[in-house]
């Protein structure tokens, strides 16, 4: 029977340390093949992080070697390593006889279309390599590798942000698909991604689109809706201006189900919709939004948005996180969000930001030590005050 792996090897510049069995001890400097300590100690590696210390050539050269002896391994990071098409072969190699690798992380490397066309060579023999990270490289298509997942060898995560994607085929085994920063991926890109035929079986949780080329298509939304399962969503700076009202008309009819996490930061959305769409998220019968990230949409001096935005946090019971920044609310808008928030018993409210709550809270009669609390300490005061109340009455209830 094989030894069970139990250590991890993490070793970040300029700094490296040895994680085992929870403690942390720090080990010799960093690893290369001139170097006369050798990777190799007396374990059998589950996960391997050398992240950012310049591996190189020469380094993918020593792990192509080194890795054959640590056959439970099942993570292993080598982002921001400089390691470029022919190192990636190396490492390759390395793992060819691994059966447990399910995590390989090679962002922030070289890797073109060339690299890619290896990883497909190297899935079919390696069905468990199921989350796969190439985002900041320089990679336009991604086919060789979906080309070969199965059912009985699905991809669950795939992260390809930040490169030159432009479109590719969906695969339905896809938890986690991260698109952002591809510049030239349109709204018909995602057509051809998301086909609506095959949509309500599909598995995906969560889709980051950031930074690319939606722009305002009125079919957008109707078609993420249809995603069951979707909870987080990341579509900041992709110009969706006043198609966020069909998210807004999705919502009030049931669509996202399960959205938890929504960011439409600086994606010039009118006051007007952004109002409609808090309305929206308000009436919901999905009521399971945690985090909501409405930064840099600007609003002026409009009093509709905070006041719906106010109703929304005065009944929440969900809503933790909230980013409001450079969207110009005004001293009467910042009191009518503390209103809500000083209203709700339930409110489970965190992290705030884009207003000043502290001073918001002294203006509307709370203690004056409130004005120079940061909005974190002055959610946390709110929280205190409602668990004294409930504590009191329940007390007086029962004695």
């Amino acid at each position: 029977m094989e030894e069970e792996g139990e250590e991890e090897l993490e070793c970040f510049s300029p700094q490296p340390m040895l994680i085992v069995n929870s403690k942390i001890e720090p080990i010799n400097p960093i690893i290369y093949p001139s170097l006369s300590s050798p990777l190799r100690i007396k374990m059998n590696l589950r996960v391997l992080k050398l992240s950012s210390i310049r591996l190189g050539a020469d380094g993918c050269l020593y792990l192509k070697k080194e890795l054959p002896h640590h056959h439970l391994l099942s993570v292993l990071d080598l982002s921001l390593n400089l390691i470029g098409d022919k190192d990636l072969l190396h490492i390759l190699y390395g793992l060819k006889d691994h059966m447990y690798v399910d995590t390989l992380n090679l962002n922030g490397n070289f890797i073109t279309d060339e690299g890619v066309e290896h990883i497909g060579e190297f899935r079919p023999s390696h069905p468990s390599l199921t989350n796969l990270h190439l985002a900041f490289n320089s990679i336009s298509s991604i086919s060789p590798v979906l080309a070969h997942v199965t059912p009985s060898a699905p991809l669950s995560i795939l992260d390809i942000s930040w490169n030159a994607i432009s479109s590719f085929s969906f695969n339905l085994s896809l938890s986690t698909l991260r698109l952002g920063g591809n510049s030239k991926l349109t709204f018909s890109s995602i057509l051809t991604i998301f086909p609506t035929n095959s949509l309500a079986s599909c598995p995906l949780q969560e889709l980051d689109l950031s930074c690319c080329m939606i722009e305002s298509h009125k079919s957008f939304f109707p078609l993420l809706s249809q995603i069951p399962l979707l909870h987080t969503l990341d579509l900041v700076r992709n110009g969706l201006g006043k198609s966020v009202e069909k998210m807004a008309r999705c919502l009030e009819k049931g669509g996202f189900p399960c959205l938890q996490s929504l960011n439409l930061g600086f994606n010039d959305i009118p006051p007007k919709v952004l109002t409609l769409l808090i309305n929206a998220l308000e009436t919901s019968p999905n009521n399971t939004l945690s985090s909501l990230i409405l930064s840099g949409n600007r609003i002026e001096e409009d009093l509709k948005f905070p006041e719906a935005l106010s109703t929304l946090l005065s009944s929440s019971s969900t809503l933790t996180t909230l980013h409001l920044d450079a969207i110009g609310i005004t001293r009467d808008g910042e009191m009518l969000i503390a209103m809500g928030i000083a209203s709700n018993p339930k409110c489970k409210l965190k992290f705030l930001s884009g207003i000043q709550l502290g001073p918001a809270l002294v203006s509307l009669g709370s203690p004056d030590f409130f004005q120079n609390l940061t909005n974190k300490a002055s959610l946390k005061r709110v929280f205190e005050k409602f668990n004294f109340h409930l504590h009191f009455c329940l007390t007086w209830f029962l004695f």
